[in-house]
């Protein structure tokens, strides 16, 4: 994942699969609200929200599926 830009609360990520470069990139764009990170990937109608802490993004997609992205 790369944040592409960032303008006020707001920003936009590129997401690539390592393990599969012919998949592309997805378009992901999010804000950061209320203490929380919301990441929107709309191609595929999810929502990740998570909190960071300690250079960690850490949450759960459509509140299912548990996500961390670290550096």
């Amino acid at each position: 994942m790369t944040v592409t830009s960032v303008t006020g609360t707001k920003f936009n990520i590129d997401q690539v699969n390592a393990k599969n470069k012919a998949a592309g990139t997805i378009k992901l764009d999010g804000e950061v609200k209320d203490g929380k990170i919301f990441i929107y990937n709309r191609k595929w109608n999810e929502v990740w929200t998570g909190t960071y802490s300690n250079g960690t993004v850490t949450g759960k997609i459509d509140n299912s599926y548990s996500f961390t992205i670290s550096k």
